[in-house]
């Protein structure tokens, strides 16, 4: 309900009861007295200081040091102790913790509380409840209480111990405004101003017995907000101008309200963020959990990039040591291709010193080439590489024998045979080497003569050796070459000598690989391994961030009224920022520390799977901690904007 002619004075040390029906105005009025909200009209003198002249920074400081609020909701965190939340205005203003320790023992003993200070607050009754809201309302020592419908959810009991606590108050010359509904708050009032429809009666009278007097020349603030109202030009309002807080009688000092320290203040709003999720475990571990797998994903993509490309080069390096593969223009071409030639490429490279085997290579995709138990087959599960080689080939690699006797792959009736690797066996549904064991390309049976056992090299345990006469039943040829095995120390001179050798007209139609072809190579290996993994590795860092963004913006409309509480009790929207800011970034953090452990262990496990050396730095760990600190302040960015820019008074409106 909007105000349209409320006008009223509120004195020192005087209890004063708003009443009026449901929607005449009366939360909408507590709120102006509270600064939480800004009056479109009129004006609101606060001992004699127009409030429209102050910005937002000391409208804060104004509210936090000289007002205190009871709400009929008591809005205590229910997860921590009744010292942490009547501390709460303290910490909000900076009060250093010893400090305010003995004020919460104060107010909790003026309130009946003594001996509370460490029990949970979701553990008290109604009426413990409203104690403790009245104790951390006072325990700054506010010149003024307001209070909405405090004994609204308390039984008969409950509600006259309030009264008779905040007549108390009253008495002690603290200003005590009361919205309520209850006729046993309105009898104990000094004061009673009716409110309907937004207007006010007998809002300027003074309580029976008191003649309030000008306002005191000192406006009681502390020092910072006494700068910036100096800095504005503001000076106190005489008696005539209605200032809404007044003395009684001569002006007195200001009271000592407990002053903070910026660098406390900050300490504490660290603290409480740091500590806040620990009251909402099931919510921050979500949170958590997506930190935890985007920076596994991501420290883990790097490991196992460099722990693969150390495998891979150790084993390009040692293959270039020892080989060498000779290519011509044309893949099919029968002088690389057919081993049985005279006057083929691999007679003529046999015969060089030093060459230990020469035997032509030729690599097909097992997705391109269907194979299967039974003939006719159009898909398999085998998407492993396919070879065409000589038996000299497998025993030249050392591979050692499961079952069966892979020499028949050169054999003399020119028959389709096939060595499995073990992982192609399984794909393959091949269990056992004998008479009869066949797999199947399209119409074409091969017989399986042998399976390997486990090399330790994946590619080569997920390969099926096919026997030269295989070779017209494949289609889309991949790689097709003349490997060379050389002793040791000539592979470098063969390689130069291997063009004049095998092609003695036309020398440049030989291709060479050599040593520093694949080091090329395994750059490019390198280069591809890294840039694929680390792009997975971003799309589930971001999927991740975007995941405990969306959780942290639904928890600030979950903490709306501890929102609305922290800005009633002085906060500025800065520091709700930060709070929500360190909160974010403190859970990314956890996340990154976390995931890097993960991330290593699982780098760790695979590359001791695969027998490989673990490549995994301490930079890569500090990535993973970095990562997680800088998705934890991104993803936290919206959410603490919109925490920030929450209306307070629309806030308590509305819960």
């Amino acid at each position: 309900m909007a105000l349209r002619d409320a006008s009223l004075r509120i004195f020192p040390g005087t209890f004063t009861a708003i009443v009026g029906t449901s929607g005449s105005g009366k939360t909408t009025l507590l709120s102006l007295l509270g600064l939480l909200d800004h009056p479109t009209g009129g004006q609101y003198l606060f001992d004699g200081v127009d409030v429209a002249g102050l910005d937002e920074t000391a409208h804060d400081d104004l509210r936090g040091q000289r007002i205190g609020f009871v709400f009929q909701n008591s809005y205590l965190m229910a997860d921590q102790t009744v010292a942490e939340n009547v501390a709460l205005p303290l910490q909000v203003r900076g009060v250093p913790t010893d400090v305010g320790d003995r004020l919460v023992g104060e107010a909790l003993t003026r309130v009946g509380l003594d001996g509370f200070q460490t029990k949970r607050a979701g553990e008290l009754s109604g009426g413990e409840k409203q104690r403790v809201a009245v104790a951390r309302a006072m325990v700054g020592q506010p010149d003024v209480v307001l209070a909405d419908e405090p004994t609204g959810a308390l039984d008969t009991v409950s509600s006259q111990n309030l009264v008779e606590l905040l007549r108390r108050i009253a008495d002690n010359g603290t200003a005590v405004v009361v919205v309520t509904h209850d006729p046993l708050v309105a009898q104990a009032a000094d004061r009673r101003i009716e409110l309907t429809d937004g207007v006010t009666e007998n809002g300027l009278a003074p309580p029976k017995g008191r003649t309030p007097s000008r306002p005191s020349s000192s406006m009681g603030l502390s020092p910072e907000l006494d700068a910036m109202l100096a800095k504005l030009g503001l000076a106190p309002k005489p008696a005539a101008a209605q200032p809404v807080v007044t003395q009684p009688d001569a002006p007195s000092e200001p009271k000592a309200r407990p002053g903070g320290v910026k660098t406390v203040r900050w300490s504490q709003e660290l603290a409480a963020a740091v500590l806040a999720p620990l009251g909402r475990p099931l919510r921050s571990g979500l949170v958590l959990l997506a930190y935890l797998l985007g920076i596994a994903a991501l420290v883990g993509a790097i490991g196992l990039t460099q722990s693969a490309t150390g495998q891979i080069v150790t084993r390009l390096t040692d293959a270039a040591s020892n080989q060498i593969q000779v290519t011509v223009n044309d893949p099919n071409d029968p002088f690389i291709t057919d081993a049985t030639r005279p006057d083929g490429a691999a007679a003529r490279a046999a015969k060089l010193d030093g060459v230990t085997l020469a035997t032509p290579v030729r690599s097909y995709s097992g997705q391109s080439n269907p194979m299967s138990r039974l003939p006719g087959a159009t898909q398999t599960s085998f998407g492993g590489s396919i070879y065409i080689v000589q038996a000299a080939y497998i025993a030249s690699y050392g591979y050692q024998t499961a079952q069966g006797d892979p020499s028949l792959l050169t054999n003399p009736w020119s028959g389709a045979t096939a060595v499995l690797g073990p992982t192609a066996a399984q794909d393959l549904n091949v269990a056992q080497v004998g008479p009869g064991v066949q797999i199947w390309i399209g119409s074409h049976p091969v017989d399986v003569i042998a399976i390997l056992k486990p090399t330790g090299d994946t590619l080569v345990d997920d390969t099926v050796f096919f026997s030269p006469a295989v070779d017209p039943y494949l289609t889309n040829i991949v790689e097709s070459y003349l490997l060379v095995r050389t002793g040791k120390g000539y592979a470098e001179p063969l390689a130069k000598a291997l063009p004049l050798a095998l092609a003695p007209q036309n020398p440049g139609s030989i291709h060479v690989s050599t040593t520093s072809q694949l080091a090329n190579l395994q750059a490019g290996i390198n280069t591809d391994l890294t840039n694929l993994l680390a792009i997975l590795a971003a799309v589930i860092l971001i999927l991740s961030a975007l995941t405990a963004g969306t959780t942290m913006f639904l928890s600030v409309q979950h903490r709306a009224p501890e929102i609305a509480l922290r800005r009633a009790m002085g906060a500025s929207r800065a520091s709700i920022w930060r709070i929500f800011t360190y909160e974010g970034t403190a859970i990314g953090l956890a996340g990154g520390a976390l995931g890097a452990v993960v991330g290593t262990v699982l780098v760790w496990a695979v590359a001791h799977h695969n027998q490989w050396t673990v490549c995994i730095g301490t930079q890569t760990v500090i990535l993973g901690l970095a990562a997680g600190l800088a998705a934890g302040a991104i993803a936290s960015t919206i959410p603490a904007i919109y925490a920030a820019r929450r209306d307070p008074a629309q806030i308590l409106r509305t819960v």
